[in-house]
């Protein structure tokens, strides 16, 4: 990392400055109403910044193509009423849908929670008549992007076309999202992420219609270059070190954060844990280790993620505690549920069913091992022990704020790993920190987190 300066001790990129410039320049060239930097800002990112495998730009020409044609064709009921706080969901995971519901009860004329795919299907023969109609425009537009990017330097031409790619098919998803809240004439919006490929593109949308937006931080954001900066008014963060995180990136036009706390993550039941455990068929008595498994975002996905199950099982293989333990996995959503069964490994281990909630594998779980996962803080936040297994040495995604936590443990290799099984005892489950340091360490506050989020969102009403 580049270090440039410092602000109140935080550490800034260079690397993400210069992307939010050359976003920030690209957003004076518009596409119908949006700016060119937002139509493109993620691909920008994986580019410069994380540089995560994309598809190129002539691919991208036949995935989108198919699209339009596959949802011109596409039924739907769905019929989107007129409501004053609009909810959008981009991940559709377990937990966002929990806190989404949680809130929808708290807040005046919500509607239920949108997910934001499924705003985009169908496509109306009309959305596209008014996209093609403005092409000799957009080309004349994307010839100024390509000027304003080959002059940084930075970038390959075939890293030019797909980003132009990008930009002239983002216009269409534009011009379906102001169909839609015209339709819906929301006056707050929030969303979970304004900083994906739809979300940036919505939220936008929603400000050049002078709707009030609010987004929150989905996960554990270091370093930032996938969340500064935001698209959104408005901001809950955790707490204060990451108010200060995002304040160091801060451009002319600035984001107004609000410290909510923690809304995502919740206390489970921990008296549940040898239920559940009996049922799954396991040992109560054992310790119970959850590698909770990650999706990696290049090409060899699968390959590294059963690397780091082989590498786990490895590690208990070679320590005094081998006959003491349950390895469970936890899949991510999107992974296979038959991915480990290629396993080489003589050490037992046990493939969580995806019909397992994350809390039921939490509560299970004595000691949760992550690679970068989210899950770490609800992890802390139900008082568990955490590895941070690295040994691919990538970006974990958290903040030292959390590396240093007493129940954090860092191990970089299996040697690493042994040493930390081998400490192991039975009273160190007894012994914990307790759980209120925990829950302020992480700016977690239960319930008054959401109410907090939903009283701001119901003050932001107009009429």
């Amino acid at each position: 990392m580049t270090v440039i300066k410092q602000i109140k001790s935080v550490e800034v990129d260079s690397r993400i400055l210069k992307r939010i410039q050359i976003e920030e320049s690209l957003n004076t060239i518009t596409l119908n109403k949006c700016g060119a930097g937002i139509l493109c800002g993620p691909l920008l990112n994986k580019i410069l910044i994380t540089h995560e495998k994309y598809e190129s730009g002539f691919k991208k020409i036949i995935s989108e193509i198919g699209w339009i044609i596959k949802s011109l064709f596409k039924k739907t009921n769905k019929n989107y009423d007129a409501t004053q706080i609009l909810l959008i969901n981009t991940g559709k995971t377990e937990r966002l849908e929990v806190m989404f519901n949680g809130m929808n009860e708290m807040l005046t004329g919500a509607a239920p929670v949108i997910f934001i795919g499924d705003i985009m299907n169908p496509v109306l023969k009309r959305d596209v008549y008014h996209w093609f109609r403005s092409l000799p425009k957009y080309l004349k537009q994307l010839k100024q992007v390509d000027s304003e990017l080959s002059s940084t330097k930075l970038f390959k031409k075939k890293e030019i076309f797909t980003l132009k790619v990008e930009i002239f098919f983002n216009v269409l998803k534009e011009i379906i999202f102001l169909r839609v809240l015209n339709r819906i004439k929301p006056q707050t919006l929030l969303i979970d992420y304004d900083r994906n490929r739809f979300g940036m593109i919505i939220t936008q949308t929603a400000n050049l219609m002078n709707i009030s937006t609010y987004t929150m931080v989905h996960g554990v954001p270091y370093p930032p270059s996938k969340y500064v900066p935001f698209i959104a008014n408005t901001c809950f963060c955790w707490g204060t070190s990451q108010k200060e995180l995002f304040e160091a990136y801060l451009s002319e036009k600035s984001t107004k954060y609000l410290e909510s706390g923690n809304p995502r993550f919740k206390e489970y039941n921990a008296t549940k844990r040898n239920k559940i455990v009996n049922k799954l068929g396991l040992n109560p008595k054992f310790i119970n280790i959850m590698l909770a498994s990650e999706r990696y975002t290049y090409s060899n996905s699968e390959e590294n993620a059963i690397k780091i199950a082989e590498q786990i099982l490895e590690a208990l293989s070679k320590c005094n505690i081998k006959n003491e333990v349950n390895l469970l996995i936890k899949l991510h959503p999107i992974q296979r549920q038959d991915l480990f069964d290629g396993i080489k490994s003589k050490e037992s281990y046990f493939t969580l069913p995806k019909s397992y909630s994350l809390e039921d594998s939490i509560i299970a779980a004595d000691i949760i091992i992550v690679t970068k996962s989210a899950i770490i803080v609800e992890a802390l936040v139900n008082n568990k022990i955490v590895i941070v297994f690295n040994p691919l040495n990538i970006d974990i995604g958290v903040s030292k704020y959390v590396l240093n936590h007493p129940l954090v443990y860092v191990a970089k290799d299996i040697n690493e790993l042994v040493s930390f099984f081998n400490q192991l005892t039975q009273e160190q489950f007894v012994n914990r920190i307790d759980l209120t340091n925990i829950q302020s360490f992480l700016a977690y506050k239960g319930n008054q987190s959401t109410a907090f989020i939903c009283k701001e969102l119901n003050a932001s009403l107009r009429y």
